[in-house]
């Protein structure tokens, strides 16, 4: 929902015809001209000339521009204060004499005590980029001090998502930004809300990837598996590559995003001082900085619990964290390069220590020397040079038509490392309140005078005199405030090129006004004061700021993203809004189960995706099972060693729904599993029933017992063959028995297991010994060969068998204490197990199977299974079960879809209007890119793309018309062996001679 602003609020109120300003230029002028021709007493003409000069030129440049975005006065000032600033600073290790001044804790001295400190020589002070920091001391624990005598803390938050929230949710959220600007008690307080952009972290998260790929590697050769440990290890180097290369082309940024709350504990000349010489530190005595520290803790509180209330993860910044994100912004060039920082930093561990001037000042040249240790350059009006970097900052110098939550995303969009900061100055609202009600009168009785002397309003005249007389009534009858909020966005070009950072930031401006008639300026001239103001310090020494009204203020906020992966887990892609790096884990915490369903139309990456989930989580050491129907996954299971290809229906492969540990102690889950995988068997076959009577399904589960019981006296296998048998024994004695009709349900069920017995044509789904090897990393169930009555019946053996496995992995890692089973020592985490069912629809066609599979999620949590749904369309779940199996599922991946299933979409899912619209634009660029829709529940909502390099590409397409062909040549070429067709799929030079050989 958007709100409108008040757009003339700032705008002053005429005096027959002239504005306050305008009229004290037009004196001043006139001063400036009397005096000239009194002490020059020039001729008439030449005096008139001056006079005339002096007095109509500056009133006519303020008349003609007072309707301009940035004033005439603004403009002078700034060139002014350029000119007399020094436009090059060195880097503060290099300069002897830094300018700083400290702060300390210490007692006032006795009045009788008080001497005049002696007159030291004046040493020459150097201009340095330490001038630019505002800070005067920082301590451990995250305190800091600012020039201005404020204290300050550091809160890191995650982001508001808002294109996830309807019009109630987006309210609420505007609404509690809004009582956290109402926090600010007075005029003297703000608040500062940063989003930084900085170059993603390669290099740090390819190391800690590597790690986990060695882990698994080395787990498995301590299990004598080195053919497995090797594969692990390509496999791990394939997705170092895709994340390498793809980071670097789409320039994937890592965001972050902070409050910084400055506190200011009184005004100058009541407890805090300045020396009488200005170059001595601020003081404050320990009962004063106590106090100031407790209000400044507890207003930090207050802020980080009404963050927290939105749903938002706030932590509080160490003093070396803060150090960090502050140095990052003075050397760029050294935060961009691999590995970690040397700062040399020793902060005091409270501001306390800081107790005598030497202390506070060395410690003040410290930070200075240490943060900023790079050259500025500041000789040109529009850039900030930075070492080799070059940057320039904008400010939102217009109020926009209108604001909604997240209307600051538009400046959001560059591709380069960039920074937004948003400013809230508070205001006295009494005072603002009267203020606006003598400014409506002077605006009605100018509009009426106007009107009586048969003169027409000027249209600006009308549109103030409205706005007037609708924030009165505003400020009148709620609780809305006036704040003075500034916004920057500085934007970082590490190639150093000026024109192509302008171009970057005049598309962002262009976007910008086209959506709500605000205007970035460039700040020309005034580079050192914006740059100044973005940096996460709480100064807004630029004072670019206009007035907002409560509502529009709970919009103004820079806290906003489109993050929608996990802290941890695979990666599976780059967002669409600031191309972060988005990972999946199945395993999070934070949500109920690990489920994740996948949909899409046929050949827009559905399966490419899912190969690639596979591909990186067995780099991981975790284990997987797909049931499919096409041979998708065949190629990336011959990449490795021990993984098996199951196809049931043909062969001598086979599952055996009966396998239990001990056929003596039999759990009741594992003959309800039986009742209703024969429900699906040998039911009726009709949809969304169960399939067995009340009676059949009595007399099965009795005869299940049965078999298991005879199978501990006979040590038989528990099989179908043996149920069959027990049903035809029981027949018989009930018909003796003279139990017609209970020996007749009998022998009906008996022979209806015919086919699945002995050399029965479906044998293989009941009552042959399973096949399926125990301890393989990757098993790929094809179901091709099952008739597609059955089809769902094989899907429910296949996941329950794995589910089993599972558990017994589980149990087995328990008892081991989680320690490698070759006697090392070393531990190992818990197994993960990855399950994949194509065209799941199939299990949630009878009600025997959906109600087992809806269960299998709560379950699984328990035993590290996560399970994949796959299927083209969410309207295949268009049904109780599959609607059931939709609300349980945390995750939901949509590709492509077709118009009509958007609409399903929307209304079954209840997507905002925002959703709608950018799954309707999901595409796949074939060998390029692929666009998926991500709903990561509780972490967020959002388009990701998803990119792989050549090796990943080959392992994980299965394109039958393109890529399959080639892929099929390549394992010709390389005699069968996977791994060095893969490395032939990955040679251009390889491609060419295909492509020569074709002409």
């Amino acid at each position: 929902m958007s709100h409108r602003t008040y757009r003339h609020v700032d705008t002053p109120v005429p005096y027959l015809g002239l504005t306050w300003r305008q009229w004290l230029l037009v004196v001043s002028c006139a001063a400036l001209a009397l005096a000239v021709i009194d002490l020059l007493h020039p001729p008439t003409p030449i005096a008139l000339w001056l006079g005339t000069v002096l007095l109509t030129a500056p009133v006519a440049v303020s008349y003609f521009t007072s309707g301009a975005t940035v004033s005439f006065a603004r403009l002078l000032l700034d060139h002014a204060r350029w000119l007399l600033a020094p436009r090059e600073l060195a880097p503060s290790r290099t300069v002897e004499h830094v300018r700083a001044r400290g702060f300390m804790v210490a007692p006032l001295p006795a009045r009788g005590q008080r001497s005049r400190a002696p007159r030291r020589s004046r040493t020459r002070v150097r201009p340095s980029s330490g001038d630019l920091l505002p800070l005067e001391a920082l301590s451990a624990d995250g305190v800091g001090v600012l020039h201005s005598g404020a204290l300050v803390r550091w809160i890191e938050v995650s982001p508001v998502n808002p294109l996830i929230h309807d019009t109630e949710g987006a309210e609420g959220i505007s609404r509690a930004f809004t009582s956290i600007a109402a926090r600010l008690p007075d005029d003297r307080q703000s608040l500062q809300l940063i989003a930084q952009a900085t170059p993603l972290p390669v290099e740090t998260i390819l190391a800690a990837e590597r790690e986990d790929c060695h882990c698994a590697a080395d787990d498995a050769r301590s299990r004598s598996s080195e053919q497995l440990a090797v594969a692990v290890e390509r496999l791990g180097l394939a997705q170092e590559q895709s994340i390498r290369t793809q980071s670097q082309a789409l320039a994937a940024l890592e965001l972050r995003y902070f409050v910084v709350a400055p506190w200011q504990p009184a005004r100058p000349g009541i407890g805090l001082r300045r020396s009488r010489r200005r170059a001595g530190p601020l003081t404050l005595t320990p009962a004063e900085y106590e106090r100031a520290a407790r209000e400044s803790a507890r207003h930090t509180e207050g802020i980080r619990t009404d963050l927290e209330s939105i749903g938002l993860a706030a932590d509080l910044l160490s003093g070396e964290e803060v150090a960090m994100m502050i140095w990052a912004r003075f050397a760029p060039g050294q935060a961009d390069a691999p590995g970690p920082p040397d700062l040399r930093l020793d902060l005091p561990g409270t501001l306390d220590e800081l107790a005598d001037p030497g202390r506070a000042r060395a410690h003040a040249i410290e930070l200075r020397c240490a943060l900023c240790p790079e050259p500025i350059d500041l000789s040109d009006k529009t850039v900030v040079r930075i070492g080799e970097h070059v940057e320039q900052a904008r400010y939102v110098g217009t109020l926009p038509e209108q604001t909604w939550l997240g209307w600051l995303l538009y400046l959001m969009s560059a591709h380069c490392p960039f920074t937004v900061a948003t400013h809230v100055h508070a205001t006295d609202r009494t005072r603002e309140r009267l203020f606006h009600k003598r400014r409506y009168r002077r605006i009605h009785g100018n509009n009426r005078g106007t009107e009586m002397k048969g003169r027409p309003l000027d249209p600006d005249q009308q549109a103030q005199e409205t706005e007037a007389a609708d924030l009165n009534a505003e400020l009148a009858l709620t609780g809305a405030g006036i704040y003075r909020v500034s916004n920057y966005l500085s934007i970082r070009e590490p190639a150093g090129d000026a024109e192509a950072l302008i171009e970057v930031l005049d598309a962002i401006g262009r976007e910008l006004s086209g959506a709500n008639e605000a205007h970035l300026h460039p700040g020309v001239a005034a580079q050192r004061e914006v740059f100044c103001s973005s940096l996460p310090t709480g100064c807004d020494t630029a004072g670019r700021t206009r007035k907002y009204v409560s509502v529009n203020v709970g919009d103004t906020t820079p806290l906003v993203g489109a993050r929608c992966g996990s802290p941890s887990g695979i990666p599976l892609g780059y967002s669409s809004v600031g191309r972060t790096l988005e990972r999946l884990d199945l395993f999070d915490a934070a949500h109920s189960n690990h489920m994740l369903v996948v949909t899409g139309d046929s050949g827009f990456g559905k399966t490419m995706i899912v190969n690639n989930i596979y591909a990186r989580a067995l780099a991981r050491g975790d284990h997987g099972a797909v049931i499919e129907r096409g041979g998708h996954y065949q190629f990336l299971a011959s990449l490795i060693p021990g993984a098996a290809n199951v196809s049931l229906g043909s062969g001598t492969d086979a599952i055996c729904p009966w396998d239990t540990p001990d056929p003596a102690s039999v759990a009741a889950e594992k003959i309800d599993y039986l009742i209703a995988l024969h429900a699906t068997l040998i039911g009726t076959g009709r949809r969304e029933e169960y399939g067995l009577t009340a009676l059949e399904e009595n007399l099965l589960g009795r005869a299940i017992r049965e078999v298991y019981e005879r199978c501990v006296v006979t040590r038989e296998a528990p099989r179908e063959l043996l149920l069959q048998e027990t049903l035809s024994a029981r027949a018989a004695s009930e018909a003796q028995a003279g139990a017609g009709q209970m020996a007749d349900a009998l022998r009906d069920l008996a022979a209806r297991l015919h086919n699945f017995c002995g050399e029965g044509p479906y044998a293989y789904l009941a009552d042959r010994p399973t096949t399926v090897p125990h301890d393989a990393p990757l098993v790929v169930f094809d179901t091709r060969r099952i008739p597609a009555h059955f089809a769902g019946a094989a899907m429910f053996e296949i996941v329950e068998h794995v589910a089993e496995r599972v558990a017994r992995s589980v149990q087995r890692h328990l008892l081991q204490d989680g320690h490698a089973p070759d006697g090392s020592g070393l531990r190992r985490r818990a197994p993960r197990y990855y399950l994949t069912l194509e065209e799941v629809w199939k299990l949630l066609e009878h009600e025997a199977t959906a109600r087992w599979v809806n269960e299998l999620p709560r379950r699984s949590r328990h035993d590290n299974l996560a399970l994949i749904g796959v299927s083209q369309q969410l309207s295949d779940f268009n049904n109780a079960w599959g609607r059931a199996f939709i609300d349980n599922s945390a995750r939901k991946l949509t590709f492509h879809q077709a118009p009509r299933q958007i609409e399903f979409l929307r209304e079954e899912l209840g997507l905002t209007p925002d959703e709608v619209q950018a799954i309707g634009q999901l595409k796949t660029v074939k060998r390029d890119y692929s666009t998926a829709y991500f709903d990561n529940g509780p972490r967020g909502r959002g388009t990701i793309t998803a990119r792989y390099s050549d090796l990943e590409y080959w392992i994980c397409t299965h394109d039958p018309e393109f890529d399959e062909p080639v892929r099929r040549q390549a394992l010709r070429d390389a005699q069968g062996d996977p791994w060095r067709a893969l490395r032939l799929l990955a040679d251009p030079a390889w491609h060419q001679r295909l492509a020569g050989e074709a002409a």
